[in-house]
């Protein structure tokens, strides 16, 4: 389930910033089209499972 209030697409003010702040580090376009197809999945349904996200990354 998305958080409260929802991640957003692309447009949210957030992960447009995080996306363009790398300025050259990273494919932008690949970046915003990778963040729509996530967006498209839906919820996980499974079991609940603990996720410990900073070591996700």
């Amino acid at each position: 389930m998305h958080p409260p209030g929802g991640l957003g697409g692309v447009s949210h003010p957030r992960m447009r910033y995080g996306i363009a702040r790398p300025r050259g580090e990273v494919d932008a376009t690949a970046v915003t089209d990778a963040w729509n197809r996530v967006m498209e999945l839906s919820d996980y349904d499974g079991p609940t499972v603990w996720f410990h996200g900073d070591l996700a990354y």
